[in-house]
């Protein structure tokens, strides 16, 4: 199964450990397309030696070959919230996750999402959110 892991770059990367363990738990479901934004080398500034327009075809690229998309959404993320939007438009099983119950997350994102929109206060419960998630999309394999 190929998954595209949404996360912020540009809007911060203070999640950055974060995002590199929910990748690795991801990995036990498939192949995630996106690894790289776990990277601690990848900073606001964003991928080096690569063009915009570069980075634009090859993540519609990836976003089209997905099978599954899961995003995390504490960091605010233009980026992020296309690619939501975008993976809405393509019938992807999705699946959103931020930390804080009292952020307030935009209709533009949350809409899609829907009940596959969770918060968390620890890792172990954004596992457990992406398990229950997998779980429930497995009959699609």
């Amino acid at each position: 199964m190929d998954i595209y892991f949404a996360a912020a770059i540009s809007g911060g990367r203070s999640l950055q450990k974060e995002y590199k363990k929910i990748i690795e738990h991801l990995k036990t479901y498939g192949k995630v397309l996106t690894e790289h934004i776990g990277s601690e080398s990848l900073t606001e500034k964003g991928e080096k030696n690569i063009r915009s327009e570069d980075i634009f075809k090859r993540d519609i690229l990836w976003l089209r070959k997905s099978d599954v998309f899961v995003c995390e959404l504490t960091v605010p993320s233009f980026g992020v919230g296309w690619e939501v939007c975008y993976a809405f438009l393509l019938g992807l099983p999705m699946l959103g996750l931020y930390m804080g119950k009292k952020r307030r997350i935009s209709a533009m994102v949350s809409v899609p999402l829907g009940k596959n929109l969770f918060n968390y206060s620890s890792i172990e419960e954004a596992y457990s959110h992406i398990d229950r998630f997998f779980n429930r999309i497995s009959f699609k394999n």
